[in-house]
């Protein structure tokens, strides 16, 4: 069995979704910055590769808030599944049939 707290499932979807608030700019203003002086291409491959740079760092950050958006979204679906299996639990049996009542239903 598995146990899951939907509170810290929105914690941690929370905290992907603020570290991607705070990665994006930082990915950005990382771009070139280890091509120095001497970087060995044209001009033309420079921007091919910080092209493929920031299209790297918006998927990286996309994916980071995928997985928030995620984690919020199966807090969720259990939190629902958690109130609609309290909301049978009324007509449920609540422990073993008494001596001569008749049989459950069976579905």
């Amino acid at each position: 069995m598995v146990e899951v707290d939907p509170v810290q499932l929105h914690v941690a979807g929370g905290a992907l979704s603020a570290a991607a608030d705070d990665a994006g700019p930082v990915l950005a203003e990382s771009v070139g910055s280890d091509c120095g002086a001497g970087f060995p291409g044209t001009s033309a491959a420079h921007a091919a590769l910080v092209d493929t740079w920031l299209a790297g760092d918006r998927a990286l950050v996309a994916a980071v808030r995928a997985a928030s958006a995620s984690l919020h979204r199966v807090a969720d679906d259990y939190v629902g599944t958690d109130d609609h299996n309290a909301s049978l639990l009324p007509i449920l049996p609540s422990g073993p049939p008494s001596p001569g009542a008749p049989p459950a239903l069976s579905m």
